[in-house]
C-alpha cells in the first residue's frame, strides 16, 4: 500500500514511496495520531483561549461581512455544509455566504469554473473571511483552529482507508498547513501529504507558524510555495492522490455556496 508506506511519522525529508532522505523513520501513520493527544495536550486549550479572543475581535467584521453578503445575494448570509470531523461524527461547517444561491452545493471543480464569482466573493474567499464564524466552532469543540481541512463524507470515503481514519483523530482545522499552500485553491486530495503531515507531526511550533502564514494571507500575502516553507517543516515530495476511483473531480469542499 502506498500511503501505508508513505505516510509515516519522520524527523526528515522522504520521498513518496518512503524513501528517506534525511532522518529516521519513527513510526506508521496509523499510530502516529494516538500519540498526537499526549505529545501536544496544550493544543485544544490554547485554541479554545485563542479562538473566543478572535470571536470577540473580529466579531465587528462578521457581521459587517454578513450583512454585505446578505445584500449582495438577497439570501440568508450563513452557508452550513455537512463535513466529518472528529472520530468521523458529522456537524455543519459555517461560512459566509460568497456565491449566488444559484451555484449547486455540491458542485465539482468545472462546475464552480463556470458559477460566476464576482469580486466581493472572491475577495471574501482569498481572504478566508468567509471563515471567520467558524471560530464560533473552535470554542464549542467541533473544529480546531489549525488541523485537516474538514471533508464530506463521500470524498473520504474514496480516500485510502489509512488517510481518511488517521485524519478524524484530530479535530478538522479553520486554518492548515494544506490551506496556506500552493495548493489551497486546488482539490484537497491532489496534495493529501499535507494533511498527511501534519496529522503525524503536529505541534506548537507548527500551529503558530500556519496561523501566522494565515493572518498574512488575509492581509493579502501569496500562497507558501514549497521552497518557501521553513526548513524545519519536512514535507514529503508529491504522492499520487489519496482518493481511489475515476471520479475524483468532484469536491465540494471548494464550494460554500
Amino acid at each position: 500500500n502506498v500511503h501505508r508506506e508513505w505516510g509515516w511519522r519522520r524527523v526528515g525529508r522522504v520521498s513518496s514511496l518512503g524513501a528517506i532522505r534525511n532522518g529516521n523513520v519513527l513510526e506508521p501513520l496509523n499510530t502516529a495520531p494516538a500519540a498526537a493527544h499526549r505529545r501536544y495536550p496544550i493544543k485544544r486549550p490554547i485554541e479554545t483561549v485563542l479562538a473566543a479572543f478572535l470571536l470577540l475581535l473580529t466579531l465587528p467584521v462578521i457581521l459587517v461581512v454578513a450583512g454585505l453578503s446578505a445584500i449582495k445575494y438577497r439570501s440568508w448570509p450563513f452557508f452550513v455544509q455537512q463535513r466529518g470531523g472528529l472520530h468521523g461524527k458529522r456537524f455543519g461547517v459555517i461560512k459566509i455566504r460568497s456565491l449566488p444561491t444559484t451555484a449547486a452545493p455540491y458542485a465539482d471543480r468545472d462546475e464552480l469554473d463556470q458559477t460566476e464569482i464576482n469580486g466581493y466573493g472572491s475577495f471574501i474567499r482569498s481572504t478566508h473571511l468567509d471563515e471567520l464564524p467558524q471560530l464560533w466552532q473552535v470554542v464549542t469543540g467541533t473544529m480546531g483552529l489549525v488541523g485537516p481541512r474538514p471533508m464530506i463524507e463521500s470524498i473520504v470515503e474514496r480516500m485510502d482507508a489509512d488517510h481518511g481514519a488517521a485524519r478524524h483523530t484530530m479535530r478538522p482545522g479553520v486554518t492548515g498547513l494544506w490551506q496556506v499552500s500552493e495548493y489551497g485553491s486546488r482539490l484537497v486530495q491532489e496534495a493529501t501529504e499535507y494533511d498527511t503531515y501534519y496529522v503525524a507531526t503536529a505541534n506548537l511550533r507548527l500551529d503558530a507558524w500556519i496561523l501566522w502564514v494565515t493572518a498574512q494571507q488575509t492581509f493579502g500575502a501569496k500562497p507558501v510555495r514549497s521552497e518557501q516553507f521553513p526548513s524545519w517543516i519536512a514535507l514529503p515530495e508529491p504522492a499520487p492522490s489519496g482518493v481511489q476511483g475515476p471520479n475524483v473531480a468532484a469536491d465540494p469542499t471548494v464550494l460554500d455556496g
